[in-house]
Protein backbone atom coordinates (compact mmCIF):
# COMPACT_ATOMS: atom_id res chain seq x y z
CA UNK A 1 0.00 0.00 0.00
CA UNK A 2 2.81 2.37 0.94
CA UNK A 3 4.46 1.54 -2.34
CA UNK A 4 1.36 2.68 -4.27
CA UNK A 5 1.03 5.83 -2.12
CA UNK A 6 4.64 6.75 -2.87
CA UNK A 7 4.01 6.28 -6.59
CA UNK A 8 0.87 8.40 -6.45
CA UNK A 9 2.66 11.10 -4.46
CA UNK A 10 5.57 11.03 -6.90
CA UNK A 11 3.14 11.32 -9.83
CA UNK A 12 1.28 14.25 -8.23
CA UNK A 13 4.54 16.09 -7.46
CA UNK A 14 5.75 15.44 -11.00
CA UNK A 15 2.56 16.89 -12.46
CA UNK A 16 2.78 19.97 -10.19
CA UNK A 17 6.45 20.47 -11.05
CA UNK A 18 5.72 20.05 -14.75
CA UNK A 19 2.92 22.62 -14.46
CA UNK A 20 5.27 25.10 -12.79
CA UNK A 21 7.94 24.56 -15.47
CA UNK A 22 5.43 24.97 -18.28
CA UNK A 23 4.10 28.17 -16.64
CA UNK A 24 7.62 29.60 -16.37
CA UNK A 25 8.41 28.69 -19.98
CA UNK A 26 5.08 29.97 -21.29
CA UNK A 27 5.63 32.99 -23.52
CA UNK A 28 2.25 33.40 -25.20
CA UNK A 29 -1.33 32.24 -25.37
CA UNK A 30 -4.39 32.82 -27.53
CA UNK A 31 -7.86 32.32 -26.16
CA UNK A 32 -11.40 33.17 -27.25
CA UNK A 33 -14.30 33.75 -24.86
CA UNK A 34 -17.60 35.62 -24.65
CA UNK A 35 -19.34 38.03 -22.28
CA UNK A 36 -22.88 39.36 -22.17
CA UNK A 37 -23.80 42.87 -21.02
CA UNK A 38 -27.39 44.07 -21.38
CA UNK A 39 -28.26 43.64 -25.07
CA UNK A 40 -24.65 43.17 -26.15
CA UNK A 41 -22.92 39.84 -26.71
CA UNK A 42 -19.15 40.30 -26.84
CA UNK A 43 -16.80 37.87 -28.54
CA UNK A 44 -13.28 38.41 -27.22
CA UNK A 45 -10.02 37.27 -28.77
CA UNK A 46 -7.20 37.57 -26.23
CA UNK A 47 -3.59 37.26 -27.40
CA UNK A 48 -0.93 37.30 -24.66
CA UNK A 49 2.72 37.82 -25.70
CA UNK A 50 5.95 39.60 -24.84
CA UNK A 51 5.75 39.14 -21.02
CA UNK A 52 3.04 41.72 -20.21
CA UNK A 53 1.28 42.58 -23.48
CA UNK A 54 -2.32 41.52 -24.13
CA UNK A 55 -3.89 42.20 -27.53
CA UNK A 56 -7.69 42.23 -27.64
CA UNK A 57 -10.05 42.03 -30.59
CA UNK A 58 -13.65 42.47 -29.42
CA UNK A 59 -16.71 42.05 -31.63
CA UNK A 60 -20.34 42.89 -30.86
CA UNK A 61 -23.22 43.35 -33.27
CA UNK A 62 -20.77 43.37 -36.21
CA UNK A 63 -18.80 46.22 -34.63
CA UNK A 64 -15.10 45.73 -33.88
CA UNK A 65 -12.66 47.09 -31.31
CA UNK A 66 -8.92 46.33 -31.23
CA UNK A 67 -6.44 47.47 -28.58
CA UNK A 68 -3.46 46.44 -26.45
CA UNK A 69 -3.06 46.35 -22.68
CA UNK A 70 0.40 46.50 -21.10
CA UNK A 71 -0.03 45.14 -17.57
CA UNK A 72 1.50 42.25 -15.68
CA UNK A 73 -1.25 39.71 -15.06
CA UNK A 74 1.32 36.94 -14.60
CA UNK A 75 0.28 35.17 -17.80
CA UNK A 76 -3.35 34.74 -16.71
CA UNK A 77 -6.06 33.96 -19.27
CA UNK A 78 -9.47 35.53 -19.82
CA UNK A 79 -8.61 38.67 -17.92
CA UNK A 80 -11.62 40.76 -19.08
CA UNK A 81 -14.38 40.11 -16.54
CA UNK A 82 -16.99 42.66 -17.58
CA UNK A 83 -17.64 45.40 -20.15
CA UNK A 84 -19.62 48.57 -19.59
CA UNK A 85 -21.30 50.11 -22.63
CA UNK A 86 -22.21 53.67 -23.59
CA UNK A 87 -24.36 54.02 -26.72
CA UNK A 88 -26.08 57.14 -27.93
CA UNK A 89 -26.84 58.16 -31.51
CA UNK A 90 -23.61 57.74 -33.55
CA UNK A 91 -21.40 57.01 -30.56
CA UNK A 92 -20.71 53.54 -29.16
CA UNK A 93 -18.07 53.12 -26.46
CA UNK A 94 -16.99 50.09 -24.45
CA UNK A 95 -15.21 50.16 -21.10
CA UNK A 96 -13.52 46.84 -20.23
CA UNK A 97 -13.19 45.88 -16.57
CA UNK A 98 -10.42 43.40 -15.91
CA UNK A 99 -9.45 41.01 -13.16
CA UNK A 100 -8.76 42.61 -9.77
CA UNK A 101 -11.25 45.35 -10.80
CA UNK A 102 -8.60 47.04 -12.96
CA UNK A 103 -10.32 49.57 -15.23
CA UNK A 104 -8.88 49.78 -18.72
CA UNK A 105 -10.16 52.74 -20.80
CA UNK A 106 -12.93 53.71 -23.17
CA UNK A 107 -12.71 52.49 -26.75
CA UNK A 108 -15.13 54.24 -29.08
CA UNK A 109 -16.74 54.06 -32.48
CA UNK A 110 -18.14 57.23 -34.02
CA UNK A 111 -20.28 56.64 -37.08
CA UNK A 112 -18.97 53.05 -36.99
CA UNK A 113 -15.32 54.19 -37.24
CA UNK A 114 -12.81 53.72 -34.38
CA UNK A 115 -11.78 57.09 -32.92
CA UNK A 116 -9.78 58.29 -29.93
CA UNK A 117 -11.13 60.27 -27.01
CA UNK A 118 -8.92 63.10 -28.24
CA UNK A 119 -10.71 63.15 -31.59
CA UNK A 120 -14.12 63.09 -29.90
CA UNK A 121 -13.15 66.15 -27.86
CA UNK A 122 -12.94 68.18 -31.09
CA UNK A 123 -16.58 67.47 -31.99
CA UNK A 124 -19.27 69.94 -30.98
CA UNK A 125 -22.18 67.55 -30.45
CA UNK A 126 -23.73 68.11 -27.03
CA UNK A 127 -24.22 64.41 -26.30
CA UNK A 128 -20.55 63.72 -27.04
CA UNK A 129 -19.35 66.56 -24.84
CA UNK A 130 -21.62 65.31 -22.07
CA UNK A 131 -20.13 61.84 -22.43
CA UNK A 132 -16.60 63.27 -22.19
CA UNK A 133 -17.43 65.14 -19.01
CA UNK A 134 -18.88 61.98 -17.53
CA UNK A 135 -15.77 60.07 -18.54
CA UNK A 136 -13.47 62.74 -17.12
CA UNK A 137 -15.33 62.62 -13.82
CA UNK A 138 -15.19 58.82 -13.69
CA UNK A 139 -11.51 58.49 -14.58
CA UNK A 140 -10.41 61.75 -12.91
CA UNK A 141 -8.80 63.01 -16.12
CA UNK A 142 -9.24 66.72 -16.98
CA UNK A 143 -10.06 66.32 -20.64
CA UNK A 144 -9.60 68.12 -22.95
CA UNK A 145 -6.82 70.04 -21.24
CA UNK A 146 -6.72 73.80 -21.69
CA UNK A 147 -3.65 75.97 -21.32
CA UNK A 148 -2.85 79.59 -21.91
CA UNK A 149 0.27 80.75 -23.77
CA UNK A 150 3.12 82.66 -22.24
CA UNK A 151 5.85 84.46 -24.17
CA UNK A 152 9.43 83.27 -23.99
CA UNK A 153 12.11 84.83 -26.21
CA UNK A 154 10.65 84.66 -29.74
CA UNK A 155 8.16 81.87 -29.09
CA UNK A 156 4.98 81.26 -27.12
CA UNK A 157 4.86 78.29 -24.75
CA UNK A 158 1.84 76.36 -23.45
CA UNK A 159 3.59 75.79 -20.14
CA UNK A 160 0.87 73.76 -18.42
CA UNK A 161 0.95 71.18 -21.22
CA UNK A 162 4.56 70.17 -20.57
CA UNK A 163 4.39 66.99 -18.52
CA UNK A 164 6.69 66.18 -15.57
CA UNK A 165 9.99 64.57 -16.63
CA UNK A 166 9.64 65.90 -20.20
CA UNK A 167 11.89 68.45 -21.88
CA UNK A 168 11.19 69.91 -25.31
CA UNK A 169 13.96 71.13 -27.61
CA UNK A 170 13.40 73.76 -30.32
CA UNK A 171 16.32 74.66 -32.60
CA UNK A 172 16.78 78.45 -32.77
CA UNK A 173 19.77 78.82 -35.17
CA UNK A 174 22.47 79.33 -32.52
CA UNK A 175 21.26 76.72 -30.08
CA UNK A 176 18.07 75.39 -28.56
CA UNK A 177 15.15 76.49 -26.49
CA UNK A 178 15.00 73.96 -23.68
CA UNK A 179 11.47 73.84 -22.25
CA UNK A 180 10.50 72.04 -19.06
CA UNK A 181 7.61 72.24 -16.56
CA UNK A 182 9.79 74.20 -14.14
CA UNK A 183 11.46 76.73 -16.47
CA UNK A 184 12.44 77.59 -20.03
CA UNK A 185 16.01 78.26 -21.14
CA UNK A 186 17.77 79.57 -24.22
CA UNK A 187 20.89 77.39 -24.57
CA UNK A 188 23.57 78.83 -26.86
CA UNK A 189 25.55 76.15 -28.68
CA UNK A 190 27.07 77.96 -31.71
CA UNK A 191 28.73 81.30 -32.43
CA UNK A 192 27.10 81.69 -35.86
CA UNK A 193 23.57 81.12 -37.11
CA UNK A 194 22.90 77.64 -38.49
CA UNK A 195 19.57 77.76 -40.32
CA UNK A 196 19.18 74.11 -41.32
CA UNK A 197 19.24 71.38 -38.69
CA UNK A 198 19.52 68.16 -40.66
CA UNK A 199 22.66 67.00 -38.84
CA UNK A 200 21.12 66.68 -35.39
CA UNK A 201 19.59 63.80 -33.45
CA UNK A 202 18.61 62.76 -29.93
CA UNK A 203 20.25 59.64 -28.54
CA UNK A 204 19.03 58.86 -25.04
CA UNK A 205 19.84 62.01 -23.01
CA UNK A 206 22.23 63.42 -25.63
CA UNK A 207 21.37 65.97 -28.29
CA UNK A 208 24.02 65.28 -30.96
CA UNK A 209 24.75 67.86 -33.64
CA UNK A 210 27.37 68.88 -36.20
CA UNK A 211 28.41 72.52 -36.40
CA UNK A 212 27.95 73.05 -40.15
CA UNK A 213 29.23 76.63 -39.92
CA UNK A 214 32.76 75.22 -39.58
CA UNK A 215 35.02 74.78 -42.61
CA UNK A 216 35.84 71.21 -41.57
CA UNK A 217 33.78 68.64 -39.71
CA UNK A 218 36.47 67.54 -37.29
CA UNK A 219 34.29 67.40 -34.19
CA UNK A 220 30.96 66.03 -33.03
CA UNK A 221 29.06 68.07 -30.46
CA UNK A 222 26.65 66.60 -27.96
CA UNK A 223 24.57 68.30 -25.32
CA UNK A 224 23.53 66.38 -22.21
CA UNK A 225 19.84 67.29 -21.85
CA UNK A 226 19.58 66.01 -18.29
CA UNK A 227 22.73 67.70 -16.95
CA UNK A 228 22.41 70.65 -19.37
CA UNK A 229 26.08 70.47 -20.26
CA UNK A 230 27.72 70.61 -23.70
CA UNK A 231 30.56 68.35 -24.86
CA UNK A 232 32.84 68.32 -27.91
CA UNK A 233 34.28 65.08 -29.28
CA UNK A 234 37.37 65.41 -31.53
CA UNK A 235 37.53 62.98 -34.44
CA UNK A 236 41.17 61.83 -34.54
CA UNK A 237 41.45 58.81 -36.82
CA UNK A 238 39.12 59.87 -39.65
CA UNK A 239 38.38 62.89 -41.80
CA UNK A 240 34.79 63.77 -42.56
CA UNK A 241 33.76 65.58 -45.71
CA UNK A 242 30.93 68.10 -45.75
CA UNK A 243 28.70 65.58 -47.56
CA UNK A 244 27.66 63.52 -44.57
CA UNK A 245 24.23 62.54 -43.28
CA UNK A 246 22.85 60.84 -40.18
CA UNK A 247 21.42 57.41 -40.99
CA UNK A 248 19.79 57.11 -37.59
CA UNK A 249 20.13 55.46 -34.21
CA UNK A 250 20.41 51.78 -33.42
CA UNK A 251 21.34 50.12 -30.14
CA UNK A 252 22.29 53.42 -28.49
CA UNK A 253 24.67 54.45 -31.29
CA UNK A 254 24.37 57.06 -34.04
CA UNK A 255 25.23 55.91 -37.58
CA UNK A 256 26.74 58.44 -40.00
CA UNK A 257 27.55 58.09 -43.71
CA UNK A 258 30.13 60.14 -45.66
CA UNK A 259 29.10 60.25 -49.31
CA UNK A 260 32.49 61.56 -50.50
CA UNK A 261 34.70 59.00 -48.79
CA UNK A 262 31.98 56.30 -49.05
CA UNK A 263 32.46 55.31 -45.44
CA UNK A 264 29.93 54.51 -42.75
CA UNK A 265 30.61 55.25 -39.09
CA UNK A 266 28.97 54.92 -35.70
CA UNK A 267 29.29 57.24 -32.72
CA UNK A 268 28.71 56.35 -29.09
CA UNK A 269 28.63 59.51 -26.92
CA UNK A 270 28.51 57.59 -23.64
CA UNK A 271 31.65 55.58 -24.46
CA UNK A 272 33.14 58.48 -26.47
CA UNK A 273 33.89 56.21 -29.42
CA UNK A 274 33.79 56.96 -33.15
CA UNK A 275 34.47 53.96 -35.41
CA UNK A 276 34.13 52.91 -39.04
CA UNK A 277 31.61 50.10 -39.52
CA UNK A 278 31.58 49.36 -43.24
CA UNK A 279 33.83 46.76 -44.82
CA UNK A 280 34.85 46.35 -48.48
CA UNK A 281 31.39 45.42 -49.75
CA UNK A 282 29.31 45.50 -46.59
CA UNK A 283 27.30 48.43 -45.24
CA UNK A 284 24.77 48.46 -42.43
CA UNK A 285 21.11 49.48 -42.48
CA UNK A 286 18.13 48.83 -40.20
CA UNK A 287 15.39 46.66 -41.67
CA UNK A 288 12.41 45.35 -39.68
CA UNK A 289 13.99 46.88 -36.57
CA UNK A 290 17.14 44.80 -37.02
CA UNK A 291 20.63 45.77 -38.17
CA UNK A 292 21.43 44.07 -41.47
CA UNK A 293 24.09 44.38 -44.15
CA UNK A 294 23.75 45.26 -47.84
CA UNK A 295 26.21 45.65 -50.69
CA UNK A 296 28.18 48.81 -51.32
CA UNK A 297 26.50 49.36 -54.70
CA UNK A 298 23.01 49.17 -53.22
CA UNK A 299 23.91 51.28 -50.18
CA UNK A 300 25.21 54.11 -52.32
CA UNK A 301 22.15 54.18 -54.61
CA UNK A 302 20.32 56.47 -52.18
CA UNK A 303 20.39 57.82 -48.62
CA UNK A 304 19.37 55.17 -46.11
CA UNK A 305 17.55 56.38 -42.99
CA UNK A 306 16.79 54.03 -40.13
CA UNK A 307 13.49 55.75 -39.34
CA UNK A 308 12.08 55.42 -42.85
CA UNK A 309 8.45 54.44 -43.20
CA UNK A 310 7.56 50.82 -42.57
CA UNK A 311 5.89 48.88 -45.36
CA UNK A 312 2.43 47.46 -44.73
CA UNK A 313 0.54 46.48 -47.86
CA UNK A 314 -2.77 46.15 -46.03
CA UNK A 315 -2.65 49.71 -44.68
CA UNK A 316 -1.52 51.05 -48.03
CA UNK A 317 -4.35 49.27 -49.82
CA UNK A 318 -7.10 50.33 -47.37
CA UNK A 319 -5.95 53.85 -46.50
CA UNK A 320 -3.88 54.79 -49.59
CA UNK A 321 -0.78 55.85 -47.67
CA UNK A 322 2.87 54.83 -47.30
CA UNK A 323 3.64 57.12 -44.35
CA UNK A 324 3.72 54.29 -41.80
CA UNK A 325 5.79 53.95 -38.63
CA UNK A 326 5.95 50.81 -36.51
CA UNK A 327 6.31 50.82 -32.72
CA UNK A 328 5.97 47.50 -30.87
CA UNK A 329 2.65 45.95 -31.93
CA UNK A 330 1.13 49.12 -33.39
CA UNK A 331 1.39 50.89 -36.73
CA UNK A 332 1.04 54.67 -36.76
CA UNK A 333 0.29 56.29 -40.11
CA UNK A 334 -0.76 59.55 -41.74
CA UNK A 335 -3.58 60.00 -44.25
CA UNK A 336 -3.85 63.57 -45.51
CA UNK A 337 -3.94 65.50 -42.20
CA UNK A 338 -5.19 62.62 -40.08
CA UNK A 339 -3.06 60.39 -37.85
CA UNK A 340 -4.16 56.80 -37.16
CA UNK A 341 -2.85 53.85 -35.20
CA UNK A 342 -3.60 50.21 -35.92
CA UNK A 343 -2.99 47.02 -33.98
CA UNK A 344 -0.93 44.49 -35.94
CA UNK A 345 -3.18 41.97 -37.61
CA UNK A 346 -6.21 44.27 -37.31
CA UNK A 347 -5.21 47.14 -39.58
CA UNK A 348 -8.76 47.55 -40.87
CA UNK A 349 -9.86 48.72 -37.40
CA UNK A 350 -7.29 51.54 -37.26
CA UNK A 351 -8.16 54.26 -34.72
CA UNK A 352 -8.36 57.88 -35.85
CA UNK A 353 -6.26 59.63 -33.20
CA UNK A 354 -6.67 63.23 -34.33
CA UNK A 355 -7.04 65.52 -37.33
CA UNK A 356 -5.34 68.88 -37.97
CA UNK A 357 -5.44 71.20 -40.95
CA UNK A 358 -1.81 71.24 -42.16
CA UNK A 359 0.55 68.62 -40.74
CA UNK A 360 4.07 69.40 -41.97
CA UNK A 361 6.08 66.91 -39.94
CA UNK A 362 5.42 64.17 -37.40
CA UNK A 363 7.60 61.76 -35.47
CA UNK A 364 7.13 59.12 -32.82
CA UNK A 365 9.14 58.27 -29.72
CA UNK A 366 7.85 55.08 -28.16
CA UNK A 367 4.06 55.69 -27.91
CA UNK A 368 4.27 59.49 -28.02
CA UNK A 369 3.90 61.68 -31.11
CA UNK A 370 5.31 65.09 -31.93
CA UNK A 371 3.50 67.00 -34.68
CA UNK A 372 4.15 70.32 -36.40
CA UNK A 373 0.96 71.84 -37.79
CA UNK A 374 1.26 75.30 -39.41
CA UNK A 375 3.12 77.35 -36.76
CA UNK A 376 2.37 75.12 -33.77
CA UNK A 377 4.11 72.15 -32.19
CA UNK A 378 1.72 69.55 -30.76
CA UNK A 379 2.22 66.61 -28.42
CA UNK A 380 0.06 63.48 -28.34
CA UNK A 381 -0.27 60.33 -26.29
CA UNK A 382 -3.33 58.26 -25.45
CA UNK A 383 -3.54 59.40 -21.82
CA UNK A 384 -3.19 63.15 -22.40
CA UNK A 385 -4.57 63.49 -25.90
CA UNK A 386 -3.51 66.18 -28.37
CA UNK A 387 -2.16 69.36 -26.76
CA UNK A 388 -0.19 72.35 -28.13
CA UNK A 389 3.31 72.94 -26.75
CA UNK A 390 4.86 75.81 -28.72
CA UNK A 391 3.67 78.45 -31.15
CA UNK A 392 6.37 80.01 -33.36
CA UNK A 393 6.26 81.98 -36.60
CA UNK A 394 9.52 80.32 -37.66
CA UNK A 395 7.80 76.93 -37.86
CA UNK A 396 5.85 78.17 -40.86
CA UNK A 397 9.05 78.21 -42.92
CA UNK A 398 11.67 76.13 -41.13
CA UNK A 399 10.43 72.94 -39.50
CA UNK A 400 12.56 70.00 -40.69
CA UNK A 401 14.06 68.35 -37.61
CA UNK A 402 13.66 71.61 -35.63
CA UNK A 403 11.59 70.19 -32.75
CA UNK A 404 12.25 67.26 -30.47
CA UNK A 405 11.68 66.07 -26.94
CA UNK A 406 13.29 63.95 -24.25
CA UNK A 407 11.70 61.98 -21.44
CA UNK A 408 13.61 61.19 -18.29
Amino acid sequence: MRKYLKKILFLVLTIILLGIVLFILKKAHKVTYSLKKDDYNFQIEENFHNKTLYDFFITTNKKNFAFTLNKNYFKQRKIIKNIDVYHKKDLLCIYPILKNDYKEDYHCLYKNKPVSISYLSTLNDDYIQKFLKTRALKLKIPYPKKSSKKSFSKIEVYQDNILPNYKFLIWNYKGIYLLSPEENKNIKLLTKDKYENTLAAILNNFYIYIDTTKKKYSTINYFDIEKEKNYIFKIKDYELSKRIYFNGIYNNELYITDLDTKKEYKFNPKKKKFTQVNELDKYLIVKNNKLTSISKAKFLEKKYYFNESTKNNKITKIFKTKEIVNYQNYYYFKVDNKIYKALKGHEETAILLFELDNIKEWKILEDTLLIINNDTLYFYNDKIGLVPIVKSKELKYNYKNICNFWKK
